[in-house]
């Protein structure tokens, strides 16, 4: 079967399947399209100030520039398997190198450099308010990375997977052995927003500032209210790991997806993504790549 190519409309979400090696578009209807195909095992998506998707692939070991029309570009190789993308307000992609326990900058121009090492098993990424990094861990921890390359704790829970930082400068993270999105302040008090999710993966924030979650443990694409209403966007995936948002296009700034900055300056977006490759994110459609704003 070809692969469908689509293009979409701010608000769309973009995810990683790595079940098909898919970058997939997901209007808030529920209508899945392909972007691009033939992935190894795509993770992380992000989105950068020109409207592309920043992906990772993890077993190719690559980052991707994938284009809205679908044409695939290698941004930069021999990476150690990189999971969660994020971009900052340099319009740098920051990535988490799994094996290597790095968090890396990649210039759009391909130049490879280490931020902080010691960043063990790191997943997914995003960035807050002030431009740190946030990274969660196959330890239960949630670390804060400053661009200096600073490391430290701001709170261990037992297994965390997405992160996305909300209006507030809040962090939303999903708790993978129970299954519950959690909201995390940056002083580390600890909330639950909804339970009973399965693992989640990537996480964004759409201009509505509900919580758009990749469900692995459902293989289904979720929206979750700031109150806790869950509600399925669209479901029968054989794979997803990362989510991001297509901003308006009248709307400048950087994106990201683990990921996850906030949208329109006002909504923390951007998610990393964990070893599966499939993310999603909102903006023009839904894509398989995480995205800050």
């Amino acid at each position: 079967m070809p692969i469908q190519y689509a293009e979409g409309a701010p608000g769309d979400f973009i995810i990683t399947n790595n079940g098909v090696g898919e970058l997939q578009r997901v209007t808030p209807g529920g209508v899945v399209t392909t972007i691009a195909g033939g992935f190894t095992n795509p993770v992380g998506v992000a989105v950068d100030s020109n409207g592309d998707f920043i992906v990772t692939d993890s077993l190719a070991g690559e980052l991707l520039r994938v284009t809205p029309g679908g044409t695939v570009t290698t941004i930069a190789t021999g990476l150690n398997v990189p999971l969660g993308v994020a971009v900052d307000s340099n319009g740098d992609f920051i990535v988490a190198e799994n094996v290597l326990a790095e968090l890396i900058r990649v210039t759009p121009g391909g130049t490879v450099t280490t931020i902080a090492g010691g960043v063990t098993n790191a997943k997914f990424i995003a960035v807050d308010l002030n431009g740190d990094f946030i990274v969660t861990n196959n330890l239960g921890q949630l670390l804060r990375v400053t661009p200096g390359g600073t490391v430290s704790t701001i709170v261990t829970i037992f297994s965390l997977e997405g992160v996305a930082v909300d209006s507030n400068g809040d962090f939303i993270v999903g708790e993978g052995a129970l299954g519950e999105l959690l909201r995390v302040t940056p002083g580390g008090t600890v909330t639950t927003i909804a339970s009973g999710l399965g693992i989640t993966n990537g996480i964004a924030i759409d201009s509505n500032g509900d919580f758009i979650v990749a469900s692995f443990g459902q293989l289904a694409l979720l929206r979750i209210t700031p109150g806790g209403t869950v509600t399925t966007i669209a479901s029968g995936f054989s794979g997803i790991v990362d989510v991001a948002v297509e901003p308006s296009p009248m709307v400048g700034g950087n994106f990201e997806g683990v990921n996850t900055i906030s949208l329109l300056l006002n909504y923390a977006i951007l998610n990393a993504i964990w070893m599966a490759p499939i993310g999603v994110g909102i903006g023009l459609g839904i894509y398989l790549v995480k995205r800050r704003f």
